[in-house]
């Protein structure tokens, strides 16, 4: 019976010993932009700032930019390949503005390691 126990006793301390694994979630993505919610540009391109809130993940963020026009729904293309950033504040473009016609861009950010941990922001911009 003793053996019993000095075995269930060292087994036990064996398991507590075990290395713990770090297994820590990421922290939410939340980010700013310069653009505000509506924006006039005086040309094609209109280009605003994208401000990290929250950590960055190590292995980055990447970022996209769409867009689309209010009215009708018609995409606005084409518009800069997604970008991966390590960094707090990034530029980023909403390309090729259609003339006089409210356009609403979208942007995305999503954790390169984490590809759940994503949030979007959208804003409303015009080519005068």
């Amino acid at each position: 019976m003793k053996k019993v126990l000095v075995y269930l006793v060292l087994i036990t301390l064996w398991g507590s010993c075990k290395k713990e694994t770090n297994t820590k979630a990421e922290e939410s993505l939340i980010f700013e932009m310069s653009a505000g919610t509506t924006a006039i540009s005086t040309k094609a391109n209109y280009d605003f700032e994208v401000v990290m809130r929250s950590a960055v993940p190590a292995q980055g963020v990447r970022i996209d930019v769409s867009a689309v026009e209010e009215i009708g729904g018609s995409v606005v293309s084409p518009q800069s390949p997604s970008i991966i950033v390590t960094g707090t504040n990034t530029n980023a473009s909403v390309l090729n503005l259609p003339r006089q016609r409210w356009v609403v861009a979208t942007v995305k950010l999503t954790s390169v390691k984490t590809l759940t941990n994503t949030t979007t922001q959208s804003f409303r911009v015009i080519f005068k």
